[in-house]
């Protein structure tokens, strides 16, 4: 039950954007790219806060750089093999500009979760 409580949120955002990511790009409705810029920012921002959340608890990670670093580089992995699997769906591509906006939603949401630790640990 523990590895549930402590895994269960970074999986089910991983699954929820690679469920996403697999509708073809035709079934997706009309929308303007900053709809698309800030999806992957908030996607990737929860899936790095969850993800660093899951390395401290486990103690994979114990400081604040290997916090971020094993975060952001476990989600920029997921980001190019999620842009990957694009190139399997119909009408959908491999877009550079969402590997970067990815990047930074993971900066973000794993450095909002050690500033979240810093505050409330004390």
């Amino acid at each position: 039950m523990r590895l549930i409580r402590i895994w269960g949120p970074p999986a089910l955002v991983a699954g929820s954007i690679f469920v996403l990511s697999s509708i073809p790009g035709n079934d997706y409705p009309s929308h303007p790219e900053i709809a698309n810029v800030a999806a992957h920012f908030a996607e990737f921002t929860l899936l790095a806060f969850f993800l660093a959340r899951a390395l401290r608890q486990t103690g994979v990670a114990t400081g604040t750089i290997d916090t971020i670093l094993f975060a952001v580089v476990i989600c920029v992995g997921y980001g190019l093999l999620d842009e990957l699997h694009q190139f399997a769906i119909p009408n959908r591509v491999f877009d550079t500009m969402d590997i970067m906006v990815d990047t930074l939603g993971a900066l973000t949401g794993s450095v909002a979760l050690v500033i979240y630790l810093r505050r409330t640990e004390g």
